[in-house]
């Protein structure tokens, strides 16, 4: 599956390569000095990069585990029971090795697991494999003391392989468990050191991955510069303008895409998505709300200084350049306030000892072991922050009121404004749907998939291209061309955001079923 896309992505990416570059050369140059060029040429580079480090050692491992000619190369899982049986003790046997499941004591217990479950499971022909494995491990048992100790039995899953096992405690030389309950903890493994080799390839991956996730939004600006050098925008005093309306709407078109992918249920590994209930264990540093107030704040903190970068030293302050800078302010300070809300240190600071006290006390009384859960405590809402929501409502109904030169840009400024404020409206619903869903050990780990953020993706998603359209040079082309209609704004906006989400769609589609096939494979 993986080859498949590789190739259409990259019949695409040559499709409109060639394209440019015959228009380039069809046409004289309408824009001197724009790197609009230069910036595709590093786009396609980073991309063959990231293709090159993705394929080559898939296509090495290929080639390596081929056998030679005139012979067949031993099994997955023979090589797996040489292994076991040539080492002598039993912390030898690969047990991070992901490809492997511990089950149950008994390969007839797990075959009665599988008839029972309404999805069949076809082991294919590993079960003479599974079966000299378990013999092996099974005569090693009975060349071992008689000591208290577990035994597990591994079988292949349909899927994947992960590392969860039921130990029960018994006599080596019996069938029989000693004991009738199951020893509360997993025994724990040292993990080897890693070398420094590892240490460095662990950190070219990361920075692999973020290029790799980098280069979407970096097609997204080269669009958007290929649109200003197509149409000519963006020429003397207009370029502070272009700018202002590109990346701010950039910016709340990326949020709608983001707050739709989180419904579809992108990034459930950092218990971000909404159609998976939270994990109890979170490999995110912060939670999706701290991002969101985040970049609200790095937003606003370096906006306040922009706002004057087209005014010259020493010129009194207008009252557009109040309204901007004041808007600026309140994104820095509602973005600072809501970090402070998502990060538990300054949760229990607020909290204070009386209230630390309060919450030991209810834990001592409390007769649910669930509620005990200190799970429980780490995931108690994903959207029980409302500031994000309350800096973008405000800033839609203030900028519904932006004053323009023409009443055309008013009526556009106001539609995206209405646009933000929706989005707000729908996400405040969300935080007092999750807030009046507490956490009772139960409901709170059922997927929430609430649609008003859904609803809110596409009202955000649409005020941001309606943001980049109601730049001045798009206004006035826009009324010279006797098209200054708002609803033809309003449906493409809409249009454009539908189609980018039914793209957004089939990405995470392919993404899963991509997984599950390597998985199985």
């Amino acid at each position: 599956m993986t080859w498949i896309l590789q190739t259409a992505f990259w019949a695409l990416n040559l499709l409109g390569w060639s394209a440019g570059r015959a228009y380039r050369l069809g046409t004289p140059d309408l824009y001197p000095g724009s790197t609009h060029g230069k910036s595709g040429a590093a786009l396609i580079i980073l991309s063959a990069f990231v293709t090159a480090t993705d394929i080559i050692p898939k296509a090495l491992n290929l080639l390596s585990s081929q056998p030679t000619l005139g012979s067949s190369g031993p099994s997955q899982w023979a090589r797996k029971l040489r292994l076991l049986v040539s080492r002598s003790k039993p912390a030898s046997f690969p047990l991070n090795d992901p490809e492997y499941i511990p089950i149950a004591d008994s390969v007839e217990r797990h075959d009665s697991d599988l008839a029972s479950s309404s999805t069949p499971v076809d082991q294919g022909d590993n079960e003479d494999e599974i079966d000299m494995l378990n013999s092996a491990i099974k005569t090693r048992a009975q060349h071992t003391p008689p000591i208290s100790s577990s035994t597990t039995v591994w079988s292949k899953s349909d899927t994947y392989f992960t590392k969860t096992r039921r130990h029960v405690r018994h006599s080596l030389g019996s069938d029989h468990s000693t004991l009738h309950d199951e020893l509360p903890s997993t025994p724990v493994i040292p993990e080897p050191r890693r070398t420094i080799r590892q240490r460095l390839a662990s950190i070219a991956r990361n920075l692999v991955m973020i290029l790799e996730r980098s280069l979407v939004p970096y097609a997204w600006g080269q669009t958007l510069s290929g649109l200003v050098v197509y149409f000519g925008l963006g020429r003397t005093y207009y370029i502070n303008g272009v700018l202002a309306h590109f990346i701010k709407g950039s910016i709340f078109w990326w949020y709608g895409i983001l707050t739709f992918s989180r419904y579809l249920g992108a990034w459930r590994r950092w218990g971000w998505a909404w159609n998976s209930p939270p994990p109890s264990t979170t490999l995110a540093p912060w939670s999706a709300a701290f991002v969101e107030s985040l970049v609200i704040f790095l937003y606003g903190f370096t906006q306040q200084f922009m706002e004057r970068f087209g005014t010259k030293p020493g010129d009194p302050y207008s009252a557009k350049d109040i309204e901007h800078i004041s808007i600026a302010v309140m994104f820095w300070a509602g973005g600072l306030v809501g970090m402070g809300i998502e990060s538990p240190s300054v949760r229990k600071w607020l909290v204070g000892e009386t209230g630390q006290r309060h919450a030991r006390h209810r834990r001592k009384i409390s007769l649910s072991p669930i509620l005990a859960d200190p799970a429980e405590k780490m995931v108690e809402s994903r959207a029980s922050n409302p500031l994000p929501a309350v800096v973008v409502g405000i800033t839609g109904l203030a900028m519904s009121a932006h004053h323009q030169t023409y009443q055309f840009q008013v009526q556009i400024h106001a539609l995206w404004g209405y646009l933000l404020l929706g989005f707000a409206i729908c996400r405040s619903i969300t935080c007092f749907l999750e807030w009046v869903r507490r956490p009772d050990g139960r409901t709170q780990r059922l997927p929430g998939m609430p649609p008003t953020e859904l609803i809110g993706s596409v009202f955000l998603g649409a005020g941001g291209i309606a943001f980049i359209c109601s730049d001045e040079e798009i206004t006035v082309w826009a009324m010279k061309t006797h098209r200054d209609d708002v609803m033809m704004f309003l449906n493409l906006s809409i249009a454009f955001t539908c189609v980018a989400y039914v793209w957004v769609t089939a990405v995470l589609l392919l993404a899963g079923k991509t997984k599950r096939s390597s998985h199985r494979s």
